[in-house]
């Protein structure tokens, strides 16, 4: 388990922040967002083999401090890190999307949406309007791209999510996982334009 690329992005992060000797002003992007803004689900996500910080006032606006954890040299170490607020996550995450066209960025939006501690689709709508109204109109189109490629549980972006939650949990039906991220993009989308309204 030591060995898997979680647990070493993890590793790698802690042994960097101890370096600082306390919490460092950096704000953690990317790859292990999910996981730490996911941390109540009964899922683990899929994870990352690489770390992403940024030094930036404007990103740090609305970073949330959460709790990493990993073994180094068999010792539990812990230490607070700067992360990516769920808002500026999903904006972020929704441009990626539409101009990368990669699974993993399908995968990570559906199961944020789905597993965020801030409560689901809906939640998430409401930190994005409440959080980062300026930054909509840059990402609108994303985001109407995003539904439409979460249209039916047979679309491809849907089936990325599959592919790894089965991979993740070979024991799921696939019809189910299909349809939650079905629903809960379109729940996302459906919210967050009653809110800009």
């Amino acid at each position: 388990m030591a060995d898997e690329p979680p647990l070493r992005s993890r590793a790698a992060l802690l042994r960097i922040v101890r370096h600082y000797g306390e919490r460092p002003e950096f704000v953690v992007l990317g790859g292990l967002v999910p996981e730490l803004l996911c941390a109540g689900s009964a899922f683990q996500n899929a994870g990352t083999t690489d770390v992403d910080v940024q030094v930036d006032p404007e990103i740090a606006c609305g970073a949330v401090v959460r709790e990493l954890r990993a073994r180094i040299d068999g010792v539990a170490r812990t230490a607070e890190v700067n992360v990516s607020g769920l808002a500026r996550f999903l904006l972020a995450k929704a441009a990626a999307a539409f101009s990368r066209r990669r699974a993993k960025d399908w995968y990570d939006i559906a199961f944020v949406l789905l597993r965020n501690d801030a409560g689901g689709p809906s939640a998430a709508a409401e930190l994005v309007q409440d959080r980062l109204t300026d930054e909509i109109d840059a990402v609108a189109t994303a985001l109407d791209d995003l539904r439409a490629n979460f249209e039916t549980p047979d679309a491809q972006e849907p089936r990325a999510y599959v592919q790894q939650m089965r991979t993740d949990h070979p024991d799921l039906d696939p019809t189910t996982p299909a349809a939650d991220a079905v629903l809960a993009v379109g729940e996302f989308h459906r919210s967050f334009l009653r809110r800009v309204d």
